[in-house]
């Protein structure tokens, strides 16, 4: 399924005559299957029990400036904006400006490059936003409770930041017959190879963005648009999950640190590779690092929206 629960309601209303403003921010999901899958016996990640959504590319910077837009323009309380985001030349993208005593923030250059500078707290804000609706939606509730010292996603939730085992299996797991590092079923690398990528970009396959001897840019900005290497996808179609930006995970690796795993344009092949685990205190902001989401759609979300739809009908004609 590619388009976002959000996009699904619009369409289903707007056949019976309803019509929804439709959410700022959608996300391209890639479906997740083949559940019950093996664990990697290399690592002891990658199985998991259920099937599931990944967003196709990193968060970008398109999205993340609809939510500071959203929540950040009186005052930004919980320290969502990084000035860096505007000033460092590797991954500028968003700038803030004050207006009227508030702030406005706006994209410069491609927005389809991922974010960064935002630490694992400002994810999981971003997280909470998304499932309360956008728009005015809180940030501190939701998905995670963010007054809790080391928050985790609440059970049923249906967006979220992936479990560690929900990112390897999308980014390494192989279910054909002969797949992977000595057919295992995991590839070494996240654009199905166990040969270490190149770094031109193009359409052609095992591409990504890290350093390699150089930077796949030229600079001064560094990062890639999300699904650049347009030949190099994970077998589910996930795009950049090994260079362009480390990625946040749930995982809570010592204490309260977290996940990540990817690699970054600076980073060389080694942090690309699906043996390399790392994290760090989920405060961390830097221009190395970036997140995507995962979702687990509820199954009777399609029959909600309609019998919100007729509900809504009905009361329109008292």
């Amino acid at each position: 399924m590619k388009k976002s629960i959000q996009m699904t309601a619009v369409a289903m209303c707007s056949l019976m005559g309803t019509s929804f403003v439709q959410a700022a921010v959608t996300i391209d999901w890639v479906s997740v299957g083949n559940a019950g899958n093996v664990v990697d016996n290399s690592t002891g990640f990658g199985a998991v029990g259920y099937n599931y959504r990944l967003a196709r590319t990193e968060t970008n910077l398109n999205d993340y400036a609809e939510f500071l837009n959203a929540v950040a323009t009186t005052t930004d309380t919980h320290g969502l904006y990084n000035t860096s985001m505007g000033s460092v030349a590797s991954i500028a993208g968003i700038t803030r400006t004050v207006v009227g005593g508030g702030f406005s923030y706006a994209v410069t250059g491609s927005g389809l490059r991922p974010v960064t500078y935002v630490s694992w707290n400002d994810a999981a804000r971003f997280v909470n936003w998304m499932s309360n609706g956008q728009g005015a939606g809180d940030t501190e509730t939701g998905t995670y409770d963010m007054s809790l010292a080391t928050p985790t996603a609440a059970p049923g939730a249906s967006i979220y930041l992936p479990t560690e085992d929900e990112w390897y299996k999308a980014a390494y797991y192989d279910p054909s017959i002969g797949a992977g590092d000595d057919g295992d079923n995991y590839w070494l690398y996240p654009t199905q190879s166990n040969v270490a990528p190149g770094n031109d970009v193009g359409g052609g396959s095992n591409l990504a963005n890290f350093f390699d001897g150089g930077f796949t840019l030229g600079g001064p900005n560094l990062l890639t648009d999300g699904g650049a290497f347009t030949g190099s996808g994970s077998f589910y179609g996930t795009f950049d999950q090994g260079g362009n930006v480390r990625e946040w995970n749930d995982a809570v690796i010592s204490g309260s640190s977290r996940g990540l795993r990817g690699g970054s344009w600076f980073d060389n092949d080694s942090f690309l590779r699906s043996l390399l685990r790392d994290g760090n205190a989920p405060s961390l902001e830097s221009n190395l690092v970036g997140f995507r989401l995962a979702s687990v759609p509820e199954p009777t979300s399609g029959v909600l929206v309609m019998l919100g739809c007729v509900g809504m009908l009905a009361r329109r004609r008292r």
